[in-house]
């Protein structure tokens, strides 16, 4: 857990790091004709965050939709 959170546990509340614990792996779903902010929201903030990294890949072009060739 980042230090930023940990700082906002309740006191009852206790970290505890699992170093060989294996990766999880998140997925998001929605549907294709879903307009929410607060889906776009979810889902944007950490592909920029790891954009900003350098592991993330480009952002596609606003719009655009990719075709099977």
């Amino acid at each position: 857990m980042p230090a930023s959170l940990q700082a906002q546990l309740r006191d009852d509340y206790a970290v505890v790091p699992v170093s060989d614990a294996p990766t999880v792996a998140t997925v998001v779903a929605w549907p294709p004709h879903s307009r929410s902010e607060a889906v776009a929201d979810l889902v944007r903030t950490p592909t920029e965050q790891l954009r900003q990294e350098g592991l993330g890949a480009p952002a596609p072009a606003p719009n655009t939709v990719a075709k099977a060739g």
